[in-house]
């Protein structure tokens, strides 16, 4: 080390020299830069480096300074502990979330709408993600968390989940959501675009957002559970071009704007319960039938709107069928119960609209003799 430094400080002085070297040239001052090198000049720059005394103390105090020094050390020991950190699982880890290497990305606590907007580190692998599991503890999923990711196709939340956050999975390509029980709001358009085929809400259901499932044009059937008090007006299930019945179950919900179902071509039925007091407007429902009860709600806007048109000339050709009254349209007889010789059986008959069912006896055949046998002569 020692005789590095003294040959590397020789060669240095002899740049150092040649740099700074000026001559006069009559008046004109010209740079060692800018001269003929004279090949004498440098073979006394040469001799005079080597010639030159060091310092040998330099030389010994560079050497423990060197020796003395952590530098080296302290950074090897921080790369080491770092690559002792670092996962070999395969696992990416962010603040609040985990991605493995098949594409589940896992939600282990509450993120909020601010941190989502400020900086959504798991952003960057929107390509990669597939599955999204909510783990137990989270409560809600932020405004905006994953919308057009391209490959994601599965959703399952946990038990505590109580919020679905504004387009949350709005336009990504979702084929599977699973909903918790003790779940209550699903927010404006939070799986707006996707391509869920069927949904299931469960029991705890309270709030649907506007445009919650606009879009969903593999959606053939939705069931709205008695628990839910509130559909959003604003399209909530907005123009999803293959729905073809909307069913409302007996329960909480008192008012409903048909505008939410609007747009969707293929609409054939919509399912409206006794306990449902006020209907408002049908305004691009075009030829669905509404499944009721006579004297409620659901003959009321029928009654109010058939046969009109609207603002743009289009006319309202919805119809009223009522599951208590007496017109129905009934399909082939089954049996349920085949009758006997001595003992009547039963059959049934269900309408092709509202599943309503009759049921009719079937008269026992009786007894059919045959030419006898002789026992006894």
């Amino acid at each position: 080390m020692k005789i590095i430094l003294k040959k590397l400080v020789r060669i240095s002085l002899v740049f150092i020299l040649i740099a700074g070297m000026t001559i006069l040239n009559g008046n004109k001052t010209v740079y060692a830069g800018e001269m003929p090198i004279d090949e004498t000049i440098s073979e006394n720059v040469e001799a005079y480096a080597e010639e030159m005394p060091i310092d040998e103390t330099i030389g010994e105090e560079t050497d423990a300074y060197i020796e003395e020094t952590p530098i080296e050390e302290s950074v090897s020991e921080e790369a080491k502990a770092q690559a002792e950190e670092a996962p070999t699982d395969g696992i990416i880890r962010g603040n609040g979330w985990t991605l493995d290497e098949t594409g589940v990305f896992t939600v282990t606590r509450d993120i909020s709408d601010e941190e989502v907007k400020k900086s959504a580190d798991w952003d960057q692998y929107s390509e990669q993600i597939r599955e999204v599991i909510v783990a137990e503890g989270v409560t809600t999923i932020p405004e905006d968390f994953m919308t057009i990711y391209p490959n994601l196709r599965k959703v399952t939340f946990s038990s505590t989940v109580k919020s679905i956050g504004v387009t949350a999975f709005n336009g990504s390509s979702i084929e599977e959501v699973y909903l918790n029980e003790g779940l209550e709001e699903i927010k404006h358009g939070a799986f707006a675009g996707t391509l869920i085929s069927e949904i299931h809400f469960p029991s705890t259901l309270k709030k649907i957002g506007g445009d919650a499932f606009e879009d969903c044009d593999n959606l053939t059937t939705v069931t709205i559970p008695g628990n839910v008090e509130s559909i959003s007006s604003n399209a909530a299930f907005w123009s999803c071009d293959n729905l073809e019945e909307f069913i409302i179950e007996e329960g909480n919900l008192k008012e409903l704007n048909l505008h939410s179902v609007g747009a969707n071509p293929n609409l054939k039925k919509i399912w409206i319960p006794r306990t449902l007091e006020k209907i408002e407007t049908i305004r691009w429902i075009r030829n669905a039938c509404v499944i009721g009860y006579t004297g409620t709600a659901a003959e009321e806007i029928c009654n109010r709107y058939s046969g009109t048109t609207d603002e743009y000339g289009f006319e309202y050709s919805m119809t009223f069928h009522a599951i208590d009254g007496d017109e129905h349209s009934y399909g082939d007889w089954q049996t349920v119960t085949a009758a006997t010789c001595t003992e009547n059986g039963l059959r049934k008959h269900a309408c092709t609209i509202c599943h309503t069912e009759q049921t009719e006896e079937i008269m026992a055949t009786g007894h059919v003799w045959d030419g006898g046998t002789v026992t006894k002569e």
